[in-house]
């Protein structure tokens, strides 16, 4: 019964103090975890050994991460000031001889598109809210434009309140969202190249 009775106990701190009970080492709907739920909960001795545990598992950002993080928010809201400004370019690709940059070099000297073509092209489509049309000119850049949007109030959110919010692992993240991107862009520059390359000529 008093076994039953700290397991019972042990379930219910379970729910509502998750990191202790893992710092711990033990899940409580294992018998073998019972002694050191019963120490979690009767040992102070125990519970103080724990606290750098699990401050570790949920600590706050430092004040340089935090201020990291508002400076992406604050460069994000640049550019997409900036690309709300630019007129997007009737070919697909081109706009960002807008703004003083030469016209792609792979595509003058080799006829053919280059992956990033049209990528500025895509976000000024977007901020527009013209989805169809930067999905067209350049699905990666589409990709990207929206991705760094909702980062936008994400880094902000995540500045004010200490820690990442909804993430475990930021590195993670960002290299899955890498992937994904690089495959899309890079599998719709091979097909322009061999169906739609007049198109760029």
């Amino acid at each position: 019964v008093k076994k039953f009775c700290i397991l019972l106990f042990g379930g219910f701190s379970f729910s509502i103090f998750p990191d202790a009970l893992q710092c711990a080492g033990c899940l409580p709907t294992s018998w073998a975890c019972v002694d050191k739920v019963n120490r979690l909960v009767f040992d102070p001795e125990f519970v103080n050994q724990l606290i750098p545990k699990i401050i570790s598992r949920n600590s706050y950002l430092s004040l340089l991460w935090r201020l990291v993080l508002v400076l992406v928010g604050l460069v994000l809201l640049a550019v997409w000031l900036m690309a709300w400004r630019l007129d997007p370019d009737m070919r697909g690709y081109g706009t960002h001889e807008q703004l003083g940059f030469p016209p792609c070099s792979f595509l003058k000297l080799t006829g053919y598109p280059c992956p990033s073509c049209g990528m500025t092209t895509a976000f000024a489509y977007l901020a527009r809210g013209q989805f169809v049309q930067s999905f067209q000119v350049n699905p990666g850049g589409c990709l990207i434009g929206i991705v760094s949007l909702l980062a936008i109030p994400w880094v902000f959110m995540s500045a004010g309140l200490r820690r990442l919010i909804a993430i475990e692992s930021i590195e993670s993240m960002l290299l899955s969202i890498l992937i994904l991107i690089l495959g899309i862009s890079v599998t719709v520059w091979i097909v322009r190249i061999i169906f739609w390359s007049d198109s760029y000529a």
